[in-house]
């Protein structure tokens, strides 16, 4: 392993970074023809200037604040921007992966095989994501306004965050982090794994979400044909289940309002609490399910089947 590092004043040209090799290029120092191949890296620092480089499948190309990038050729690899680095509307595609450490992209689209990884201090602003691509939002990253196509895949880790997504038909998203204001359209999927918390979820026509173990919904909003499930353990509060729409219950839920033409249904395990029954809404107690507390309103249906308990 070796390090070659260029320093201000010093020009250098047509270099070779391989296996196990880091190319540093200092403030006032430049590299032109650089090719960096798999296992190598090169780091520019802020001051630093690269020209025409070759960024292949295995290597690392590092680019912090200030420093200055042209002609750069990228067959595959990894791009890194640091702090205060700002890049729009590339395009990541097989082979390619976009780490933005405490950098900002906007208007990026994750083709076949591209990634993109959001860590600690970075930013992710309308990004869309096509079939085979996947989006990783790590502890500390941000990601803002993002579409998921047929066969695209977010991942919100434990400490990333994301809002305003759009999870189209095919698209998924997982949920360990934090998430709001997500749109669910019809076959679009949502899950929100242990530790994760989904607010402000609006369920359309035809999507899913599902609450797992540990997951955490508040206040999503089912529209008719869209679906709620909340698994055994997981945990669902002051949502709201409109005409057509329907939550099923295993784990908890509580406070959900259930307008005309909804349905909650409490499974065997579930228990719901605080339920406010519309006109014309219905709530359905399982075998082997409990509800307490609920308000039922003019024209409002509660009733058990089996030995559901009513407290």
């Amino acid at each position: 392993m070796s390090t070659i590092t260029i320093s201000s004043g010093i020009t250098s040209s047509g270099l070779g970074v391989g296996s196990g090799n880091t190319l540093v290029v200092l403030s006032g120092g430049t590299a032109s023809a650089i090719t960096i191949s798999s296992g190598g890296a090169e780091i520019v620092s802020s001051g630093g200037k690269i020209v025409s480089t070759v960024l292949l499948s295995g290597g690392t190309l590092e680019i912090l604040n200030g420093a200055t990038n042209s002609g750069l050729v990228w067959s595959g690899g990894t791009l890194e921007l640091g702090s205060g680095v700002t890049s729009s509307g590339l395009t990541v595609s097989t082979g390619r992966t976009l780490m933005l450490s405490g950098g900002t992209a906007s208007s990026i689209t994750l083709s076949s095989g591209g990634a993109e990884v959001v860590s600690n201090g970075g930013k992710t602003v309308a990004t869309t994501l096509k079939s085979g691509s996947i989006e990783t939002v790590l502890s500390g990253g941000i990601a803002s306004t993002t579409t998921i196509s047929s066969g695209g895949s977010e991942v919100i880790s434990a400490g990333g965050s994301a809002t305003g997504v759009i999870v189209l038909a095919g698209g998924s998203e997982t949920v360990l982090g934090t998430d709001s204001g997500t749109v669910i359209s019809s076959g679009g999927q949502e899950i929100v794994s242990s530790g994760g918390i989904a607010s402000s979820a609006a369920v359309s026509s035809g999507g899913i979400l599902t609450v797992s173990t540990g997951g955490t919904a508040k206040s999503v909003a089912v529209s008719s044909g869209g679906v709620l499930t909340v698994s055994s353990g997981g945990t669902a509060s002051g949502g709201t289940i409109l005409a057509g729409g329907s939550e099923t219950v295993l784990g908890s839920d509580s406070a959900s309002t259930i307008s005309s033409g909804g349905k909650l249904i409490v499974s065997s395990g579930g228990l719901a609490s605080g339920s406010i029954v519309s006109s014309a809404g219905a709530l359905t107690v399982s075998a082997g399910g409990t509800e307490s507390g609920a308000t039922l309103l003019a024209g409002g249906m509660g009733g058990d089947l089996g030995d559901g308990r009513a407290a």
